[in-house]
C-alpha cells in the first residue's frame, strides 16, 4: 500500500455514503432507517461480509465500540471517527462533524477521502 492508496474498506465506505442509499441521522447510529456516517460504514461493512451488532434488525449503538468489527475492519484509530490534525467547524471527529453540523453525507466522503489517513491507527 503506498501512502496515497485509500484502504479498500474505506473506498467502499466512500462509495456508499455516496450512494444516495441511505438517510442521514444523527446522535445514533441508526434510527427508523436512517443512519449516521458511521452507521453506514456498518452497513458498508455488512455487506461485505463483516458480522456487525445488531439488536433485531436495527444496528447497536452510538458510536463504533459496540461494533468492533467494522472499526477493526476499517482500521479506525478511534472508535467515533476521530481524526487527527485540522479541526472541521471546532470537531476532531466523524461522529461530531455528522451530529454537531449535519455534514451531507457527501461532504463527509470527500473529508474521508482527503484525510483517510488521519482517521487510521499509525503503523507502528
Amino acid at each position: 500500500m503506498t501512502a496515497q492508496t485509500v484502504p479498500e474498506p474505506i473506498k467502499l465506505w466512500i462509495e456508499d455514503l455516496r450512494s444516495g442509499e441511505y438517510t442521514q441521522t444523527s446522535g445514533t447510529l441508526e434510527e427508523n432507517k436512517s443512519f449516521c456516517c458511521l452507521g453506514v460504514s456498518c452497513k458498508t461493512a455488512q455487506k461485505n461480509g463483516i458480522e456487525i451488532n445488531q439488536h433485531g434488525l436495527r444496528l447497536n449503538g452510538n458510536s463504533l465500540d459496540s461494533q468492533t468489527n467494522v472499526f477493526n475492519w476499517l482500521n479506525l484509530d478511534e472508535c467515533c471517527g476521530k481524526f487527527r490534525g485540522e479541526m472541521v467547524n471546532g470537531h476532531n471527529s466523524l461522529a461530531k462533524i455528522n451530529d454537531g453540523d449535519l455534514h451531507s453525507f457527501d461532504e463527509i466522503a470527500d473529508f474521508i477521502e482527503e484525510r483517510w489517513q488521519d482517521l487510521i491507527k499509525k503503523p507502528d
